[in-house]
């Protein structure tokens, strides 16, 4: 998947950021070790932004609020 240019990630390679695909991607990276503050392409920071100026991660349907809980499990 390709990260946009606004920090969110799409659903495909060219499609719009989607709080879906962001809030997912968000999750994995944090869980592969990936640090909040201090990255070099500024990737997670700008992905948590995106995801807290467009609602949250509560804005997903149930089944990928679901996808999120027990990932960090």
């Amino acid at each position: 998947m390709n990260k946009n240019m606004d920090g969110g990630w799409g659903i495909h390679a060219e499609g719009g950021s989607s709080m879906l695909s962001s809030a997912l991607n968000y999750t994995a990276l944090r869980l592969l070790g990936e640090n909040v503050d201090d990255e070099q392409d500024m990737s997670v920071p700008k992905t948590r932004k995106w995801i807290h100026d467009h609602g949250g991660a509560m804005m997903i349907k149930l089944e990928a609020r679901f996808l999120l809980v027990f990932s960090q499990v």
